[in-house]
Order: C-alpha cells, then structure tokens, then sequence
C-alpha cells in the first residue's frame, strides 16, 4: 500500500513538472522607446544699458526670434549710429525652456562705469515702459515717470545721475529734431509734398 501510494506520489509529481515545463515564459514588456527632446533655437535682441540708447534699441531689446517663433526675422541692426545692440543666438531642451530658461538668455551688461550691475534690468525694463511716452517737460517729472522711487535707496542716487544725463541727451535730441530744417525724428514720416497746378 506504501509503495502504491508513493508511486502516485512520484506521477503527480511527473504530471506537474511535465506542465511546468510545457508553459510558455510570460513575454516581456517591450522598452519604452524614449524620443528624443525637441529643441528651440532661436536669437534673441540684447543691447547694454548706456546713456544714448534709442527708442528702437529700447523697443526690440529683448525680443526672441528664429524657426520656432511666431516672428521668423529679427530687426536690421544697427538701428543708428549710437546702437549697440548685438544677436545672440541660443539653443535648448523643451524641457529648459519649461523651466524658464527663455527669460535667461541675456545677461546684465552696461558702458556706463560704475553704474551697478544689480540696477541694470530693472533700469532697461523701466525705460521700455516709458519709451513711448511723449517726453516730460521736467527732469524731475521723468524721474517720476520712470519710477526711481521704486529702485533700491542702495542704487538710487547712481539711477538718478543715469537718468538726469539722459534726460539732458533726451532733450537735445527733440530740441534739434524741431529745429528748422532739421531732418525728420526717427519714426516720422516725411512731409508730404504739395503739388501745384498752374492755370492757363
């Protein structure tokens, strides 16, 4: 009866082992193929602060253009002759720009020595604000125009000097742009002719 009991034993175990055998292996998930990134490439306008920028350096500074940009050219530089804008031309992962990387390309830069860098952004920022502004009768009305009461006591007096000087430069360019004779402001059209007729 033993021996009868352990040979049905020994077949379960030789059934079981038989269909263990038989089972197909589970197949393994495929690797998810992984994509690479999209890049951005682009340039961006970037000019430093000083003291004759124009209203078109102030106007495009900052502005990003290239093959993923709605605007695909960028502005024909120089603007004048006292731009000192420049292109600089960046490249990065989708997942850079997500992180904010297109608010970095520029970095702070000035011709205006001793003037602190940490005011120089904020400084350019103001300045576009105002750029279309008609200009302030006064200096001091500028400076409230421009905001220096929201700049740092630390930089303020060196802002101030900054824009005291530009207020002066501002001024002689609209005192020689009204001047008889004088060429048209940047921006103006030209006036327009007036046709005479002679009668017979």
């Amino acid at each position: 009866m033993n021996s009868y009991l352990a040979v049905l034993v020994l077949l379960g175990l030789v059934v079981v082992g038989w269909r263990f055998a038989r089972r197909k292996p589970k197949a393994e998930a495929p690797e998810r193929v992984r994509r690479p990134e999209r890049r951005v490439d682009g340039f961006q306008v970037w000019s430093p602060l000083h003291l004759r920028m124009g209203r078109s350096c102030l106007f495009d500074h900052g502005m990003q253009y290239g093959p993923g940009f709605r605007r695909k050219e960028g502005p024909l530089l120089p603007h004048d002759p006292d731009c000192r804008c420049e292109t600089i031309p960046f490249s990065y992962l989708g997942s850079e720009v997500f992180a904010g990387a297109l608010r970095r390309v520029g970095e702070s830069k000035t011709q205006e020595p001793g003037f602190p860098l940490e005011a120089v952004t904020p400084l350019i920022a103001a300045l576009k604000r105002v750029n279309a502004e008609p200009l302030a009768s006064t200096v001091e009305s500028y400076l409230d125009l421009v905001g220096i009461a929201s700049f740092d006591e630390g930089v303020r007096p060196a802002v101030t000097a900054f824009l005291r000087d530009r207020y002066a430069f501002l001024s002689s360019q609209e005192r020689a742009s009204t001047a008889p004779g004088a060429p048209p402001a940047e921006g103006d059209a030209p006036p327009l002719e007036t046709a005479t007729v002679k009668t017979p």
